[in-house]
């Protein structure tokens, strides 16, 4: 009897697709997250999770609590989904700041959270500029997410947030007295360390570390005192990094 004569099967073939450009994979990620950035400057605020993400946001468009646009805050994980926040008409930098928008990134280094997939995850190469929050201490971490976000030709700055607190619990005296000279020991120690960690990591050598309070941004008169680089973190982006503020007040 014939039976049914079939050719031997052959090899897949199998096609080696070429590697995305970095170019393709900021722009597929700008897609995806719904990110503008031809009409929009786009500020991630990234970072280990509790390093004041939400509050430095609320903080910089002077929202309070329970108002419109406001960014929920706690002490345990609270930012769980990507959220933009743009500034209200009223806040006083409107003007300069009308076409920036203030990402909220969950923060990393949590059970939902790996810092080994943080930069994949959650996609911080799409953005114009990134913000890495810091602790008390730089980390490992801090260091490795501002890395791989400057591969990308991404511009970053470290911020260390909450100072008022470390200055009111390390150098306040009991009547409340803040000396400015304990203010400046305060930023060299905490810049020397930075800098201990930047000579593990050549790349970033130029980097600068931002002592700030979200109690200042906001405005709080009786948090003035703690002042420290506020000021020059909001220059720095408006002038040196937001293109818009320089097209639209240019003479």
């Amino acid at each position: 009897m014939g039976g049914i004569h079939t050719k031997p099967a052959q090899p897949a073939t199998i096609i080696s697709l070429p590697e995305k450009t970095q170019e393709q994979l900021r722009t597929e990620a700008q897609k995806h997250l719904g990110i503008d950035t031809v009409n929009n400057y786009n500020i991630a605020f990234a970072g280990d999770c509790k390093n004041g993400k939400s509050s430095l946001i609320n903080a910089w468009r002077r929202v309070e609590k329970d108002e419109q646009g406001w960014a929920r805050t706690g002490s345990t994980e609270t930012t769980m989904q990507i959220a933009p926040y743009i500034f209200p008409s009223s806040s006083p930098v409107y003007k300069s700041m009308e076409n920036v928008i203030l990402w909220d990134i969950p923060g990393a280094n949590t059970n939902s959270q790996p810092s080994k997939s943080y930069i994949k995850d959650k996609k911080l190469y799409a953005f114009d500029f990134v913000i890495v929050l810091t602790g008390q201490s730089l980390t490992e971490n801090d260091m490795e997410y501002a890395e791989a976000v400057a591969s990308y030709g991404v511009p970053f700055a470290f911020v260390r947030s909450k100072c008022d607190q470390n200055l009111m619990s390390d150098f306040e005296d009991e009547d409340g007295e803040l000396k400015e000279a304990d203010k400046e020991r305060f930023r060299a120690e905490g810049t020397a360390m930075f800098r201990k960690y930047l000579n593990k990591h050549p790349a970033l050598t130029s980097s600068r570390l931002y002592f700030i309070s979200s109690m200042v941004l906001q405005g709080k008169r009786k948090f003035k005192k703690y002042q420290l680089d506020e000021r020059e973190l909001l220059r720095d982006i408006v002038y040196k990094v937001n293109p818009y503020y320089l097209h639209h007040h240019s003479a």
